[in-house]
């Protein structure tokens, strides 16, 4: 159950419990590729496609939204069957590198937002902010309290700011830096969490718009929402320590791909209502209107399923989900 103290940020005991590692909900038996299943995915790609939750999903999915640099290093590397991308572009680009089958995938979590039907309060206000996150291996380091001056300089209309932390972040402690600044800190959790996008939603709906200082998934679930977005701020910078996808040391993502510095102007600017040009963008990386149909993505996880059954990586993840049931027997 989220905390209604939304504007108010939540307290610190309570974002550590939603971003700890115990106690998550996620299917019994995990995936063998550990893509499919972050950010609620497998929940909603299995709803979405008719496919039972007792099955694994044998595809690689992308990480996010826009995928702007794929194909990465382990996205060519995976030996799944399938490998699934919601922007058309990354599709195209993909199969130019590799023979595996390759399919637009209608964004799961839209889905999820069609048929719960979530939208916008109409007494929404407010910004909620979205600093670029890090990962165990690389860490964002542009100065957070210069990005949390300029998010408190932002005009009355755009207030009160609350920041929405991505559960690395809050592991590294970075939650701690903008409460002692008196801004409010909320986060959907832990991504291994199948309850991620509804906390997500849920979060995304009280608000009046949204921003970043660069391009993030949310971005474009806001979009499609109904929500203004806009970046702001301090741009991203990253220092790769351990990577092997991206490059080494520091670099800034945003410079790097013409795609993603046209979408930087497109959603550069602040505006009240969510242009056409921008809804157009966002369905089309969301893959909504070339994604597969609901039947035809059965059809394929059902294939990408039969065809994982004979390969030898079935053993080691037979093996693995084997000591689970029997540890959850054992509980």
């Amino acid at each position: 159950m989220i905390e209604p103290s939304v504007y108010h940020g939540f307290s610190k005991d309570y974002i550590l419990k939603l971003c700890e590692n115990k106690n998550l909900k996620r299917f019994f038996l995990p995936s063998p590729y550990w893509t499919s299943e972050l950010y609620s995915k497998g929940l909603n790609i299995r709803k979405y496609s008719y496919y039972p939750s007792f099955l694994p999903i044998c595809a690689y999915t992308s990480h996010g939204v826009g995928e702007f640099f794929s194909p990465l290093k382990h996205e060519l590397e995976s030996d799944a069957p399938v490998q699934f991308f919601s922007n058309p572009d990354a599709v195209k680009r993909y199969k130019k590198q590799s023979n595996k089958k390759c399919y637009v995938i209608y964004s799961p979590e839209v889905f999820y937002r069609e048929s719960n039907k979530i939208i916008q309060f109409t007494n929404a206000k407010g910004t909620l902010a979205f600093p670029v996150h890090s990962t165990p291996d690389c860490d964002e380091i542009s100065n957070k309290e210069n990005y949390i001056q300029q998010l408190k300089s932002l005009p009355p209309k755009y207030q009160p700011v609350v920041v929405c932390l991505h559960y690395h972040d809050i592991n590294k402690g970075l939650h701690k830096i903008f409460i002692k600044h008196g801004i409010p800190v909320v986060t959907a959790g832990n991504t291994s969490d199948y309850r991620f996008i509804k906390r997500l939603y849920h979060l995304l709906r009280h608000f009046k718009y949204t921003t970043s200082n660069g391009l993030i998934s949310a971005c474009y679930y806001s979009i499609e929402m109904g929500i203004p977005f806009f970046t702001y701020g301090i741009k991203e910078v990253f220092f790769n320590r351990s990577d092997n996808s991206i490059p080494k040391g520091i670099y800034n993502s945003y410079k790097k791909n013409k795609e993603s510095e046209s979408i930087y102007k497109l959603f550069s600017k602040k505006v009240d209502s969510v242009t056409k040009k921008q809804r157009e963008v966002a369905e089309y990386l969301l893959g909504l209107n070339h994604g597969l149909s609901r039947t035809k993505m059965s059809l394929i996880l059902y294939y990408s399923f039969i065809k994982w059954l004979f390969s030898r990586r079935f053993f080691y993840w037979f093996k693995d989900s084997f000591h689970l049931l029997l540890k959850n027997i054992n509980l």
